[in-house]
């Protein structure tokens, strides 16, 4: 089979260094909006909100040297070039050991918009990349990505198992998770109105596919095989009813890297020995404990878990946990010569008549978060909402990219919160709606001169 004749460790960084770039690419788009210095969360300000109170040990980011805007957008460049050498296959281990550094200095100061756990994986990735030696095939180029893709697919296994819906074990999971999944396609809508016995069976099977299968990634090449299709069909209907950025890629990369089985050609040293113990043991170790401090009420090894999670070299992964059984999204509305107008995001819901895209592996980080806000929007309104209205208000052509809507300066804001639902076929095809929406509650309209002037 060709990809046995692959060389596993160059393989393995040009494929992390082309992940990377990906995730440089999808950061650009948004960078100006989320962190340059009319966004929302300008790169000076937050350093200096921090300076007082952190160090570069607690937050770690090159910005501690330099905020102007030219730093911002060097250290995205440095990161792409980065990719491409790692990707050329020139002097990679050094470029992956740069870019993860680069990148998790913009998860530190990207807060809300960064904490998605691809992010934590992308850096995961770059950190197991600068372990693995590129001149010889070695036992932690075998192993240390499949304990990778193990702990991903396990841990989320765990995460399910203890929802406290028990959604997964009734089987009722599935039956909401494509209407209410933060970025959804159109592809998502028809999988919704299968029969309902078909999503019981997908609850269940999700279950066995992340707390069974996952076993089988250690076991014989031909086994390991039978797990990489049962990955790739989970990957494949992934992507096709919703978007969750570049973890697709990640994943599917790392069960490609599962079913390669190159002859290994350690040095037969006994300090070799001793490098794969301890990098491979390490990792197993560390990721145990941090697996146990998530799931379990253990704190062990705190000094140790608690920096590696810092830092995002090693990470918990719990994806969809539990899945939530309606969706309501925050809609800003704005007011223009005495009249409302609602501003239309790329990548949410919005106009009932407009399809669901797809967007993988582009990451929308505002349109994501904002679902959440929707989750919990009766406790408030969470900083980076002021700041996204206070933005609308004082200057809207800074954060214009977020919206189709074309948005002059306004006299007022409010938010409305619709709970959203798909049309039933019947229903799209009388009207041609996709969603079906429902007014539940609406904040007070924010005077814009008057928010000028108290923030």
């Amino acid at each position: 089979m060709w990809l046995t004749h692959l060389k596993q460790p160059h393989f393995i960084h040009q494929g992390i260094g082309f992940l990377s770039l990906l995730a440089w690419l999808s950061l650009g788009i948004e960078l100006n909006v989320l962190l340059g210095p009319e966004g929302i969360y300008p790169i000076e300000v937050t350093m200096r909100l921090v300076s007082e109170t952190h160090g570069f040990g607690t937050f770690p980011t090159h910005f501690w040297w330099d905020t102007k805007g030219h730093s911002l957008w060097l250290g995205v460049w440095i990161g792409v070039l980065t990719c491409v050498m790692a990707m050329a296959n020139c002097f990679s281990r050094p470029a992956l050991v740069i870019n993860g550094f680069l990148y998790l200095s913009y998860c530190t100061v990207g807060r809300d918009f960064f904490s998605f756990q691809w992010d934590s994986l992308m850096v995961e990735l770059c950190s197991i990349a600068a372990l693995i030696p590129t001149h010889q095939t070695s036992h932690r180029s075998r192993w240390l990505p499949r304990l990778l893709l193990f702990k991903i697919m396990f841990f989320s296994g765990i995460a399910k198992w203890q929802s406290h819906l028990g959604d997964w074990q009734d089987g009722t999971a599935m039956t909401y998770y494509y209407e209410t999944a933060p970025i959804p396609t159109w592809v998502g809508w028809m999988a919704h109105h299968l029969p309902t016995w078909w999503h019981h069976f997908e609850s269940w099977w999700a279950l066995f596919f992340e707390l069974a299968v996952p076993f089988l990634l250690f076991g014989p090449l031909k086994v390991r095989w039978v797990a990489g299709a049962i990955f790739a069909l989970f990957f494949v209907v992934d992507v096709a009813t919703a978007n969750y950025g570049f973890f697709v890629p990640q994943a599917a990369f790392l069960t490609l890297l599962c079913c390669i089985e190159p002859k290994v050609n350690d040095n037969t040293l006994k300090w070799s020995a001793v490098q794969n113990g301890l990098t491979i043991g390490g990792f197993v170790f560390i990721s145990t404990a941090i697996g146990l401090n998530r799931f379990t009420e253990s704190r062990i090894m705190t000094t140790i878990t608690e920096p590696a999670q810092r830092y995002h070299l090693v990470n918990a992964y719990h994806l969809f946990g539990h899945i939530t059984r309606e969706r309501i999204e925050p809609v800003f509305a704005i007011l223009q010569n005495g009249e409302w107008t609602e501003l239309e995001f790329r990548a949410k819901p919005g106009n009932p008549m407009r399809a669901p895209r797809f967007l993988t592996p582009v990451q929308p980080r505002v349109d994501f978060r904002l679902w959440f806000y929707g989750l919990s929007y009766q406790r408030g309104s969470p900083p980076y909402v002021e700041r996204l209205i206070e933005r609308i208000c004082n200057a809207p052509e800074a954060i214009q990219g977020l919206f189709e809507t074309k948005v002059h300066t306004p006299e007022a804001v409010e938010l409305r919160f619709y709970e959203y639902r798909y049309c039933s076929p019947t229903e799209k095809a009388q009207s041609g709606c996709w969603w079906s929406r429902k007014l539940q509650s609406q904040s007070d309209s924010i005077n814009c001169q008057i928010f000028e002037a108290t923030h």
